[in-house]
């Protein structure tokens, strides 16, 4: 659940899966470095952003793990770094949205549905490991 949660967007390889399997897709070798452009400039956005919510959930451990318990002001702070944190992440997740909508644009349906076919793969290989990596249940318990 942790990691669904907060694996809405990746940190970099905006379209890494795209790209690897561009000769299946059916990518034209012209339109690659447009989609690699579109990666490239993701990927600066998304490394400066993420530094910010790093270095937020940094100051918010040396708060909350601290050797004292945190006073009023000190959890005001933590609360204003949270909301400080949250704003980076919609940002993020819209840099994201827009980055990829941008890049896709340029393929024509028939590859934006292979492209959907690639994501789908990994989502059942994902599936399947959490169900085979889940204890199983005894009878009774």
């Amino acid at each position: 659940m942790s990691a669904a949660a907060f694996d809405l967007v990746p940190a970099d390889q905006l379209l890494s899966r795209e790209l690897h399997a561009k000769d299946w897709i059916g990518i034209e070798d012209e339109k690659v470095p447009a989609l690699v452009g579109s990666c490239t400039d993701y990927t600066a956005k998304a490394d400066r952003m993420l530094a910010g919510m790093a270095a937020d959930v940094a100051n918010i451990h040396l708060i909350m793990f601290g050797a004292v318990l945190p006073t009023a002001a000190a959890l005001k702070a933590v609360d204003e770094l949270l909301v400080g944190w949250a704003d980076q992440a919609l940002e993020l997740g819209r840099t994201w949205v827009r980055h990829r909508m941008n890049a896709l644009e340029t393929l024509d349906a028939d590859q934006v549905r292979k492209v959907s076919a690639v994501h789908a793969e990994v989502t059942v290989l994902l599936t399947n490991a959490v169900r085979q990596s889940m204890p199983r249940q005894t009878a009774g318990v």
